[in-house]
């Protein structure tokens, strides 16, 4: 199997640093398998100690079910990257009105967008909290839901406010807490 969603860093003056690449392994940690250069923006100088040094980069990763595509839904910026790993051609979804990415570490505040992703065959599903200022585990009722090439196709809006989920053959599990709910897709 695959094993992605490694970033290498490259330290700087020891507080400010630059996600280079997005990292696939085989089988093991030993050698990355493939690199993909991810981000073009400039390196973030951790001077807000309410943010930390990984935050303004952090996602939650998914691996399409064929192994060929993975998307990347940003924690703090309303972006989500999709990246093809056969021709390492990158594309994605930003929502309207959020900070770029290249502005994102400039925040002065943690803002949470994206809080957890699953994907089908079809589509991505990713759990919004559309710039909560809170940190895990930041709440939301609605999922956004993407096609492979990052079209918005709907946001589900569920009846009440989750902090994870995950897909099954045409149910949605989520968990608040210790509360679970299953949703009809």
């Amino acid at each position: 199997g695959i094993i992605c969603g490694i970033q290498s860093m490259e330290i700087y003056n020891n507080r400010e640093y630059e996600p280079k690449h997005y990292l696939c392994f085989n089988s093991s940690f030993d050698e990355p398998d493939r690199e993909f250069p991810l981000y073009d923006y400039v390196p973030f100088d951790n001077k807000n100690p309410q943010i930390g040094m990984g935050d303004h980069c952090d996602s939650y990763d998914v691996i399409h079910p064929s192994g060929d595509k993975v998307a990347l839904a940003m924690c703090m910026a309303g972006h989500i990257n999709i990246l093809d790993l056969k021709t390492g051609v990158s594309t994605g979804y930003h929502i309207k009105g959020t900070p770029a990415l290249s502005e994102v570490s400039t925040q002065k505040e943690y803002t949470a967008y994206f809080t957890d992703i699953d994907c089908n065959e079809n589509h991505i599903y990713a759990l919004t909290a559309d710039g909560k200022k809170e940190r895990y585990p930041a709440l939301s009722n609605i999922i956004l839901v993407l096609d492979w090439d990052g079209n918005p196709i709907k946001r589900i809006m569920l009846d009440k406010e989750i902090q994870e989920f995950t897909l099954g053959d045409n149910i949605i599990y989520a968990m608040s807490g210790d509360d679970l709910y299953e949703y009809k897709l």
